[in-house]
Protein backbone atom coordinates (compact mmCIF):
# COMPACT_ATOMS: atom_id res chain seq x y z
CA UNK A 1 0.00 0.00 0.00
CA UNK A 2 1.07 3.67 -1.12
CA UNK A 3 0.93 4.73 2.56
CA UNK A 4 3.72 2.88 3.87
CA UNK A 5 6.22 5.38 1.94
CA UNK A 6 5.87 7.86 4.32
CA UNK A 7 7.40 7.76 7.87
CA UNK A 8 5.13 7.58 10.83
CA UNK A 9 2.69 7.19 7.77
CA UNK A 10 -0.68 9.28 7.75
CA UNK A 11 -4.55 9.20 8.73
CA UNK A 12 -5.11 7.04 6.19
CA UNK A 13 -3.37 4.45 7.99
CA UNK A 14 -4.71 5.65 11.34
CA UNK A 15 -8.32 5.33 9.98
CA UNK A 16 -7.19 1.14 9.37
CA UNK A 17 -5.92 1.05 12.51
CA UNK A 18 -9.21 1.67 13.97
CA UNK A 19 -11.19 -0.92 11.68
CA UNK A 20 -12.05 -4.02 13.03
CA UNK A 21 -9.03 -5.81 10.79
CA UNK A 22 -7.08 -6.15 7.29
CA UNK A 23 -9.18 -9.18 6.47
CA UNK A 24 -12.65 -7.62 6.45
CA UNK A 25 -10.04 -6.17 3.01
CA UNK A 26 -11.50 -9.18 0.87
CA UNK A 27 -15.01 -7.44 1.58
CA UNK A 28 -13.68 -5.17 -1.50
CA UNK A 29 -15.10 -7.92 -4.26
CA UNK A 30 -18.72 -6.75 -3.03
CA UNK A 31 -20.06 -5.03 -5.77
CA UNK A 32 -21.68 -1.95 -5.96
CA UNK A 33 -25.98 -1.71 -5.84
CA UNK A 34 -27.75 0.70 -8.66
CA UNK A 35 -26.14 4.03 -8.45
CA UNK A 36 -28.00 7.35 -8.29
CA UNK A 37 -24.28 8.77 -8.93
CA UNK A 38 -22.03 8.10 -11.93
CA UNK A 39 -18.42 8.25 -12.46
CA UNK A 40 -17.41 11.64 -14.47
CA UNK A 41 -14.04 12.06 -14.44
CA UNK A 42 -10.76 12.05 -12.37
CA UNK A 43 -7.27 13.78 -12.49
CA UNK A 44 -3.92 13.02 -10.62
CA UNK A 45 -0.99 10.73 -10.47
CA UNK A 46 2.07 9.83 -8.92
CA UNK A 47 4.58 11.93 -8.78
CA UNK A 48 5.26 15.48 -7.38
CA UNK A 49 4.22 17.63 -10.23
CA UNK A 50 2.08 20.36 -10.34
CA UNK A 51 -1.48 18.42 -10.46
CA UNK A 52 0.16 14.81 -8.96
CA UNK A 53 -0.06 13.46 -5.67
CA UNK A 54 1.29 11.08 -2.91
CA UNK A 55 -1.59 10.01 -1.15
CA UNK A 56 -4.10 13.13 -1.49
CA UNK A 57 -6.64 12.73 1.35
CA UNK A 58 -8.48 16.04 2.41
CA UNK A 59 -10.62 17.21 -0.46
CA UNK A 60 -12.76 20.67 0.17
CA UNK A 61 -14.96 22.91 -2.44
CA UNK A 62 -14.99 26.49 -2.30
CA UNK A 63 -19.03 27.20 -2.54
CA UNK A 64 -18.21 30.52 -5.16
CA UNK A 65 -15.64 29.17 -7.45
CA UNK A 66 -16.25 25.75 -7.33
CA UNK A 67 -12.39 25.19 -6.82
CA UNK A 68 -11.64 21.96 -5.26
CA UNK A 69 -8.99 21.91 -2.68
CA UNK A 70 -7.29 19.11 -2.19
CA UNK A 71 -4.59 18.13 0.61
CA UNK A 72 -1.41 16.11 -0.83
CA UNK A 73 -0.24 14.46 2.70
CA UNK A 74 2.66 13.26 1.76
CA UNK A 75 3.88 16.22 -0.66
CA UNK A 76 3.33 18.09 2.35
CA UNK A 77 1.30 20.75 0.38
CA UNK A 78 -2.29 21.40 -0.80
CA UNK A 79 -2.94 21.90 -4.33
CA UNK A 80 -5.75 23.62 -6.00
CA UNK A 81 -7.91 22.70 -8.67
CA UNK A 82 -10.93 23.98 -11.13
CA UNK A 83 -14.41 21.98 -10.89
CA UNK A 84 -12.76 20.00 -14.15
CA UNK A 85 -9.63 19.04 -12.15
CA UNK A 86 -7.48 21.25 -13.79
CA UNK A 87 -4.36 22.55 -11.73
CA UNK A 88 -4.62 25.98 -10.75
CA UNK A 89 -2.02 26.71 -7.73
CA UNK A 90 -0.83 25.21 -4.66
CA UNK A 91 0.91 26.09 -1.35
CA UNK A 92 2.83 24.63 1.61
CA UNK A 93 6.15 22.94 1.90
CA UNK A 94 7.67 20.18 4.37
CA UNK A 95 8.42 21.47 7.57
CA UNK A 96 6.80 22.95 10.88
CA UNK A 97 7.19 26.91 10.05
CA UNK A 98 4.08 29.00 9.50
CA UNK A 99 2.31 27.61 6.22
CA UNK A 100 4.59 23.88 6.45
CA UNK A 101 2.89 20.80 6.70
CA UNK A 102 4.06 17.23 8.22
CA UNK A 103 1.36 15.89 6.21
CA UNK A 104 -2.04 17.89 4.75
CA UNK A 105 -4.64 16.22 5.97
CA UNK A 106 -8.15 16.87 6.96
CA UNK A 107 -9.03 20.22 4.72
CA UNK A 108 -12.66 22.91 4.73
CA UNK A 109 -13.00 25.82 3.65
CA UNK A 110 -15.11 28.68 5.38
CA UNK A 111 -18.20 29.37 2.82
CA UNK A 112 -18.19 33.13 3.69
CA UNK A 113 -14.84 33.83 4.24
CA UNK A 114 -13.26 31.29 1.75
CA UNK A 115 -10.36 30.98 3.88
CA UNK A 116 -9.05 27.18 3.75
CA UNK A 117 -8.67 25.13 7.10
CA UNK A 118 -6.05 22.53 6.88
CA UNK A 119 -5.22 20.09 9.71
CA UNK A 120 -1.42 19.04 9.96
CA UNK A 121 -0.51 15.65 11.29
CA UNK A 122 2.56 13.58 11.68
CA UNK A 123 4.75 16.19 13.51
CA UNK A 124 2.83 19.41 14.37
CA UNK A 125 -0.86 17.98 14.96
CA UNK A 126 -2.42 21.41 14.74
CA UNK A 127 -4.70 23.44 12.11
CA UNK A 128 -3.58 26.25 9.77
CA UNK A 129 -5.76 28.94 8.40
CA UNK A 130 -4.77 30.32 4.55
CA UNK A 131 -6.65 32.90 2.78
CA UNK A 132 -7.79 31.59 -0.71
CA UNK A 133 -5.02 32.01 -2.45
CA UNK A 134 -3.13 29.83 -0.13
CA UNK A 135 -1.37 32.89 1.99
CA UNK A 136 -0.86 31.43 5.69
CA UNK A 137 -2.92 33.73 7.72
CA UNK A 138 -2.77 31.83 11.16
CA UNK A 139 -2.59 28.66 13.41
CA UNK A 140 -3.85 26.70 16.37
CA UNK A 141 -3.23 23.37 18.21
CA UNK A 142 -0.95 21.24 19.21
CA UNK A 143 -0.38 17.93 19.81
CA UNK A 144 -1.81 16.51 23.47
CA UNK A 145 -4.99 15.44 25.37
CA UNK A 146 -5.99 19.25 26.67
CA UNK A 147 -8.54 21.27 25.43
CA UNK A 148 -7.30 22.57 22.20
CA UNK A 149 -4.90 20.34 21.76
CA UNK A 150 -4.88 17.51 18.82
CA UNK A 151 -4.20 13.65 17.67
CA UNK A 152 -5.26 13.70 14.24
CA UNK A 153 -8.33 15.10 12.69
CA UNK A 154 -10.76 15.95 10.43
CA UNK A 155 -12.17 19.47 9.47
CA UNK A 156 -15.31 21.05 9.36
CA UNK A 157 -16.50 25.00 9.04
CA UNK A 158 -20.20 25.58 10.40
CA UNK A 159 -21.93 27.89 7.89
CA UNK A 160 -23.47 29.69 9.80
CA UNK A 161 -21.47 30.28 12.71
CA UNK A 162 -18.18 30.20 11.00
CA UNK A 163 -16.93 27.98 13.83
CA UNK A 164 -14.22 24.99 12.91
CA UNK A 165 -14.83 21.55 13.97
CA UNK A 166 -12.13 19.26 14.65
CA UNK A 167 -12.62 15.74 14.84
CA UNK A 168 -9.86 14.65 17.24
CA UNK A 169 -9.42 10.87 16.30
CA UNK A 170 -7.23 10.08 19.21
CA UNK A 171 -8.70 11.72 21.48
CA UNK A 172 -11.64 10.36 20.88
CA UNK A 173 -14.11 13.67 20.81
CA UNK A 174 -14.81 16.42 18.17
CA UNK A 175 -13.89 20.32 19.34
CA UNK A 176 -15.42 23.32 18.41
CA UNK A 177 -13.39 26.93 18.09
CA UNK A 178 -14.10 29.75 16.73
CA UNK A 179 -12.96 31.20 13.34
CA UNK A 180 -9.67 32.43 15.02
CA UNK A 181 -8.94 29.20 16.35
CA UNK A 182 -10.21 29.92 20.56
CA UNK A 183 -11.34 26.61 21.96
CA UNK A 184 -15.29 27.13 22.79
CA UNK A 185 -16.01 23.36 23.49
CA UNK A 186 -15.82 19.89 22.98
CA UNK A 187 -17.85 16.65 23.28
CA UNK A 188 -17.31 12.46 22.90
CA UNK A 189 -15.53 10.42 25.04
CA UNK A 190 -14.11 7.06 24.51
CA UNK A 191 -16.73 4.02 24.41
CA UNK A 192 -19.72 2.71 22.49
CA UNK A 193 -22.65 4.53 23.96
CA UNK A 194 -24.36 7.29 21.98
CA UNK A 195 -22.22 10.42 21.79
CA UNK A 196 -19.02 8.11 22.36
CA UNK A 197 -16.32 7.52 20.14
CA UNK A 198 -13.91 4.66 18.71
CA UNK A 199 -12.05 7.03 16.37
CA UNK A 200 -13.91 9.58 14.78
CA UNK A 201 -12.87 10.91 11.71
CA UNK A 202 -14.60 12.97 8.90
CA UNK A 203 -16.97 15.42 10.21
CA UNK A 204 -19.78 17.41 8.51
CA UNK A 205 -22.30 20.23 9.02
CA UNK A 206 -25.50 20.62 7.64
CA UNK A 207 -25.47 24.33 6.73
CA UNK A 208 -29.44 24.48 6.91
CA UNK A 209 -30.06 22.18 10.48
CA UNK A 210 -26.51 22.76 11.45
CA UNK A 211 -26.31 19.18 12.86
CA UNK A 212 -22.68 17.56 12.82
CA UNK A 213 -22.02 14.52 11.06
CA UNK A 214 -19.19 12.17 12.27
CA UNK A 215 -17.92 9.21 10.94
CA UNK A 216 -16.84 6.80 14.32
CA UNK A 217 -14.43 4.44 12.33
CA UNK A 218 -14.15 1.86 15.03
CA UNK A 219 -17.40 1.68 16.10
CA UNK A 220 -18.20 1.08 12.56
CA UNK A 221 -21.36 4.05 12.98
CA UNK A 222 -22.34 7.84 11.92
CA UNK A 223 -23.29 9.39 14.61
CA UNK A 224 -25.30 12.71 14.27
CA UNK A 225 -25.40 16.05 16.61
CA UNK A 226 -26.87 19.20 17.05
CA UNK A 227 -24.60 21.94 16.42
CA UNK A 228 -24.20 22.26 20.37
CA UNK A 229 -22.76 18.86 20.61
CA UNK A 230 -26.18 17.08 21.68
CA UNK A 231 -26.12 13.04 20.48
CA UNK A 232 -29.18 12.89 18.63
CA UNK A 233 -29.33 9.83 16.12
CA UNK A 234 -26.39 7.12 14.60
CA UNK A 235 -26.49 4.39 11.65
CA UNK A 236 -24.67 1.91 10.39
CA UNK A 237 -23.08 -1.46 12.06
CA UNK A 238 -20.17 -3.28 10.62
CA UNK A 239 -20.87 -4.99 7.60
CA UNK A 240 -20.75 -4.80 3.26
CA UNK A 241 -25.02 -4.80 3.36
CA UNK A 242 -26.98 -1.74 2.70
CA UNK A 243 -26.15 0.95 5.17
CA UNK A 244 -22.87 -1.23 6.87
CA UNK A 245 -19.98 -0.13 7.17
CA UNK A 246 -16.39 -1.44 7.33
CA UNK A 247 -13.89 1.93 8.70
CA UNK A 248 -16.55 4.67 7.83
CA UNK A 249 -14.11 7.65 7.13
CA UNK A 250 -14.77 10.86 5.50
CA UNK A 251 -18.65 12.61 5.39
CA UNK A 252 -20.02 15.54 3.58
CA UNK A 253 -23.84 16.26 3.22
CA UNK A 254 -25.31 17.69 0.17
CA UNK A 255 -26.51 21.00 0.90
CA UNK A 256 -29.40 20.64 -1.68
CA UNK A 257 -31.22 17.60 -0.68
CA UNK A 258 -29.35 17.08 2.78
CA UNK A 259 -28.09 13.58 2.42
CA UNK A 260 -25.69 12.44 3.77
CA UNK A 261 -22.69 11.05 1.95
CA UNK A 262 -20.07 8.22 3.75
CA UNK A 263 -16.99 6.97 2.43
CA UNK A 264 -16.68 3.16 3.59
CA UNK A 265 -13.22 2.80 3.30
CA UNK A 266 -12.51 -1.24 3.68
CA UNK A 267 -15.67 -1.68 1.43
CA UNK A 268 -14.23 0.03 -1.40
CA UNK A 269 -17.57 2.48 -1.89
CA UNK A 270 -19.63 5.45 -1.37
CA UNK A 271 -22.65 5.26 0.75
CA UNK A 272 -25.57 8.28 0.39
CA UNK A 273 -28.16 7.93 3.20
CA UNK A 274 -31.03 10.80 3.66
CA UNK A 275 -30.47 13.39 6.57
CA UNK A 276 -31.94 10.64 9.28
CA UNK A 277 -29.96 8.02 8.00
CA UNK A 278 -31.71 6.15 6.42
CA UNK A 279 -29.71 4.16 3.21
CA UNK A 280 -30.07 5.41 -0.09
CA UNK A 281 -27.39 4.43 -2.73
CA UNK A 282 -24.31 3.85 -2.97
CA UNK A 283 -21.24 3.68 -6.13
CA UNK A 284 -18.02 2.58 -5.84
CA UNK A 285 -15.69 -1.11 -5.67
CA UNK A 286 -12.29 -2.00 -5.23
CA UNK A 287 -10.19 -1.76 -8.92
CA UNK A 288 -8.22 0.57 -10.83
CA UNK A 289 -10.89 1.17 -13.45
CA UNK A 290 -13.05 4.44 -13.86
CA UNK A 291 -14.93 4.52 -10.87
CA UNK A 292 -13.58 2.49 -8.69
CA UNK A 293 -11.18 3.04 -5.49
CA UNK A 294 -8.02 1.87 -3.59
CA UNK A 295 -8.69 2.76 0.00
CA UNK A 296 -11.13 5.99 -0.71
CA UNK A 297 -10.47 8.36 2.24
CA UNK A 298 -12.17 11.93 1.89
CA UNK A 299 -15.35 13.44 -0.07
CA UNK A 300 -16.76 16.88 -0.71
CA UNK A 301 -20.34 17.84 -2.42
CA UNK A 302 -20.45 20.59 -4.75
CA UNK A 303 -23.52 22.36 -3.60
CA UNK A 304 -24.64 23.85 -7.12
CA UNK A 305 -23.59 20.72 -9.30
CA UNK A 306 -24.28 18.41 -7.02
CA UNK A 307 -21.14 16.49 -7.99
CA UNK A 308 -19.45 14.34 -5.20
CA UNK A 309 -15.30 14.58 -4.96
CA UNK A 310 -14.05 11.33 -3.74
CA UNK A 311 -10.30 11.51 -2.55
CA UNK A 312 -8.58 7.76 -3.99
CA UNK A 313 -5.28 7.66 -2.17
CA UNK A 314 -4.49 4.61 -2.98
CA UNK A 315 -4.49 5.11 -7.00
CA UNK A 316 -2.92 8.91 -6.25
CA UNK A 317 -6.21 10.42 -7.89
CA UNK A 318 -9.15 11.97 -7.39
CA UNK A 319 -12.60 10.80 -8.38
CA UNK A 320 -15.77 13.43 -9.59
CA UNK A 321 -18.95 11.60 -9.63
CA UNK A 322 -22.39 13.22 -10.99
CA UNK A 323 -25.84 13.25 -10.16
CA UNK A 324 -27.97 10.57 -12.26
CA UNK A 325 -31.15 12.04 -11.59
CA UNK A 326 -33.99 9.10 -12.51
CA UNK A 327 -36.13 9.23 -15.74
CA UNK A 328 -39.99 9.25 -14.89
CA UNK A 329 -42.32 7.58 -16.34
CA UNK A 330 -45.04 9.92 -19.23
CA UNK A 331 -48.29 9.77 -16.80
CA UNK A 332 -51.74 9.56 -18.87
CA UNK A 333 -55.09 10.58 -18.00
CA UNK A 334 -58.14 9.88 -19.77
CA UNK A 335 -62.02 11.39 -19.35
CA UNK A 336 -65.19 10.83 -21.35
CA UNK A 337 -67.15 13.90 -22.64
CA UNK A 338 -69.99 12.52 -21.26
CA UNK A 339 -70.64 10.15 -18.67
CA UNK A 340 -74.51 8.71 -19.68
CA UNK A 341 -75.31 8.32 -23.21
CA UNK A 342 -77.86 6.60 -25.30
CA UNK A 343 -77.11 2.92 -27.03
CA UNK A 344 -76.26 3.47 -30.43
CA UNK A 345 -75.26 7.64 -30.21
CA UNK A 346 -71.58 8.70 -29.61
CA UNK A 347 -69.36 10.61 -27.43
CA UNK A 348 -65.54 11.40 -27.24
CA UNK A 349 -62.76 10.17 -25.46
CA UNK A 350 -59.92 12.22 -24.53
CA UNK A 351 -56.57 11.46 -23.81
CA UNK A 352 -53.62 13.47 -22.00
CA UNK A 353 -49.77 12.37 -21.75
CA UNK A 354 -47.69 14.76 -19.99
CA UNK A 355 -44.05 14.59 -19.02
CA UNK A 356 -43.05 15.31 -15.88
CA UNK A 357 -39.10 15.29 -16.36
CA UNK A 358 -37.08 17.98 -17.12
CA UNK A 359 -35.57 16.32 -20.44
CA UNK A 360 -37.45 14.76 -23.47
CA UNK A 361 -39.03 11.20 -23.31
CA UNK A 362 -39.36 9.53 -27.01
CA UNK A 363 -40.86 6.75 -27.24
CA UNK A 364 -44.34 7.72 -26.17
CA UNK A 365 -47.02 5.54 -26.64
CA UNK A 366 -50.29 3.13 -25.05
CA UNK A 367 -52.52 1.38 -26.46
CA UNK A 368 -56.43 1.33 -25.15
CA UNK A 369 -58.13 -2.07 -25.94
CA UNK A 370 -62.11 -0.74 -25.69
CA UNK A 371 -64.58 -2.83 -23.31
CA UNK A 372 -67.12 -5.28 -25.98
CA UNK A 373 -69.44 -3.55 -27.37
CA UNK A 374 -67.95 0.29 -27.27
CA UNK A 375 -66.47 0.96 -30.78
CA UNK A 376 -64.93 3.76 -32.23
CA UNK A 377 -67.50 6.14 -34.26
CA UNK A 378 -67.91 5.91 -38.05
CA UNK A 379 -65.94 8.82 -38.84
CA UNK A 380 -63.42 8.80 -35.63
CA UNK A 381 -63.48 12.07 -34.85
CA UNK A 382 -60.23 12.19 -34.19
CA UNK A 383 -58.71 16.01 -32.62
CA UNK A 384 -55.64 17.18 -31.34
CA UNK A 385 -52.15 15.52 -31.99
CA UNK A 386 -49.48 13.91 -29.81
CA UNK A 387 -46.00 15.40 -30.40
CA UNK A 388 -45.93 14.12 -33.32
CA UNK A 389 -46.56 10.10 -32.46
CA UNK A 390 -48.85 8.06 -35.16
CA UNK A 391 -52.69 7.51 -33.37
CA UNK A 392 -54.59 4.84 -34.76
CA UNK A 393 -58.55 4.78 -34.66
CA UNK A 394 -60.13 2.79 -37.31
CA UNK A 395 -63.46 3.43 -37.51
CA UNK A 396 -65.91 0.48 -35.93
CA UNK A 397 -62.86 -1.12 -34.56
CA UNK A 398 -62.47 -1.46 -30.15
CA UNK A 399 -58.75 0.00 -30.33
CA UNK A 400 -57.17 3.23 -29.97
CA UNK A 401 -53.34 3.48 -29.82
CA UNK A 402 -50.73 6.28 -29.62
CA UNK A 403 -46.69 5.13 -31.32
CA UNK A 404 -43.78 6.94 -31.43
CA UNK A 405 -44.71 10.48 -29.59
CA UNK A 406 -41.86 12.84 -28.60
CA UNK A 407 -42.49 14.89 -25.44
CA UNK A 408 -39.87 17.91 -24.64
CA UNK A 409 -39.38 18.54 -20.81
CA UNK A 410 -42.98 19.82 -18.84
CA UNK A 411 -44.79 19.23 -22.37
CA UNK A 412 -48.21 17.11 -22.75
CA UNK A 413 -50.38 16.74 -25.14
CA UNK A 414 -54.26 15.72 -25.88
CA UNK A 415 -56.37 14.03 -28.35
CA UNK A 416 -59.58 12.78 -28.60
CA UNK A 417 -62.05 9.90 -30.57
CA UNK A 418 -65.56 9.56 -30.83
CA UNK A 419 -67.15 6.26 -29.64
CA UNK A 420 -69.73 4.60 -29.99
CA UNK A 421 -71.77 2.14 -27.17
CA UNK A 422 -73.75 -0.51 -29.15
CA UNK A 423 -74.91 -2.50 -26.13
CA UNK A 424 -77.07 -0.76 -22.92
CA UNK A 425 -74.32 -1.26 -20.29
CA UNK A 426 -72.03 0.13 -17.88
CA UNK A 427 -68.58 0.48 -20.04
CA UNK A 428 -65.36 0.76 -17.68
CA UNK A 429 -62.36 1.28 -19.68
CA UNK A 430 -58.63 0.93 -18.52
CA UNK A 431 -55.82 1.84 -20.79
CA UNK A 432 -53.10 -0.16 -20.73
CA UNK A 433 -49.65 1.26 -19.62
CA UNK A 434 -48.04 4.62 -20.78
CA UNK A 435 -44.62 3.79 -22.08
CA UNK A 436 -41.21 5.66 -23.39
CA UNK A 437 -37.59 4.93 -24.02
CA UNK A 438 -35.89 6.81 -21.24
CA UNK A 439 -38.50 6.53 -18.63
CA UNK A 440 -39.80 3.30 -19.31
CA UNK A 441 -43.24 1.50 -18.23
CA UNK A 442 -46.00 4.54 -16.38
CA UNK A 443 -49.36 3.56 -15.04
CA UNK A 444 -52.47 3.16 -16.41
CA UNK A 445 -55.86 5.49 -16.69
CA UNK A 446 -59.81 4.60 -16.65
CA UNK A 447 -63.02 6.07 -17.16
CA UNK A 448 -66.72 4.51 -17.24
CA UNK A 449 -69.30 5.72 -19.47
CA UNK A 450 -72.90 4.24 -19.28
CA UNK A 451 -75.19 3.57 -21.99
CA UNK A 452 -78.98 3.59 -21.51
CA UNK A 453 -81.75 2.50 -24.00
CA UNK A 454 -82.00 5.03 -27.09
CA UNK A 455 -82.60 4.69 -31.15
CA UNK A 456 -82.00 2.48 -33.86
CA UNK A 457 -78.65 2.16 -35.59
CA UNK A 458 -78.06 4.47 -37.34
CA UNK A 459 -77.63 3.77 -41.11
CA UNK A 460 -74.53 1.93 -42.85
CA UNK A 461 -73.71 1.19 -38.78
CA UNK A 462 -73.03 -2.68 -38.14
CA UNK A 463 -76.04 -4.72 -37.67
CA UNK A 464 -76.40 -7.44 -35.28
CA UNK A 465 -76.26 -11.24 -36.61
CA UNK A 466 -79.53 -12.62 -36.83
CA UNK A 467 -80.59 -16.04 -34.35
CA UNK A 468 -81.56 -19.57 -36.43
CA UNK A 469 -84.67 -18.92 -36.06
CA UNK A 470 -84.92 -15.00 -37.52
CA UNK A 471 -83.30 -17.30 -40.75
CA UNK A 472 -85.41 -19.85 -40.27
CA UNK A 473 -88.66 -17.35 -40.60
CA UNK A 474 -86.87 -15.28 -43.39
CA UNK A 475 -86.33 -18.68 -45.14
CA UNK A 476 -89.96 -19.58 -44.76
CA UNK A 477 -91.09 -16.38 -46.05
CA UNK A 478 -89.48 -16.47 -49.08
CA UNK A 479 -90.59 -19.98 -49.72
CA UNK A 480 -94.54 -19.14 -48.70
CA UNK A 481 -94.02 -15.86 -51.51
CA UNK A 482 -92.15 -17.51 -54.04
CA UNK A 483 -94.92 -20.87 -53.92
CA UNK A 484 -97.64 -17.56 -54.19
CA UNK A 485 -96.08 -16.55 -57.49
CA UNK A 486 -95.96 -19.76 -59.24
CA UNK A 487 -99.49 -20.54 -58.31
CA UNK A 488 -100.42 -17.26 -59.90
CA UNK A 489 -98.80 -17.59 -62.76
CA UNK A 490 -100.69 -21.50 -63.63
CA UNK A 491 -103.47 -19.48 -63.00
CA UNK A 492 -102.59 -17.00 -65.39
CA UNK A 493 -102.01 -19.55 -68.00
CA UNK A 494 -104.95 -21.15 -67.96
CA UNK A 495 -106.77 -19.02 -68.42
Amino acid sequence: MKGCRVVGCTSLLRALRFAVGFAAAALFANAALAQTYVYLSQFGSTGTANGQFRLPEGVAIDPTSHNIVVSDAANSRVQIFDSAGNFISKFGSSGTGAGQFGNSNGIAVDPTSHHIVVGDTATSFRAEIFDSAGSFLSQFGSFGSGDGQFAEQGIAVDPVSQNILVADTFNNRVQIFDAAGNFIAKFGSFGTGNGQFNGPFGIAVDPTSRNIVVSDVSNNRVQIFDSAGNFLSQFGSLGSGNGQFNAPSGVAIDPTSHNIVVVDLLNARVQIFDSAGSYLSQFGSSGSGNGQFSFPSWVAVDPVSRNIVVSDPGLDRVQIFALQLATLPPTITKAFGAGTIKVNTSTSISFTIDNPNTSTLTGVGFNDTLPAGLLVSTPNGLSGSCGGGTITAVAGSSSISLATATLAASASCTFSVNVTPTVVKTYNNVTGNVTSNEGGSGATASASLTATSGPAPPPGSARPIPTLQEWALSVLSLILLAAGAVALRSRRSHR
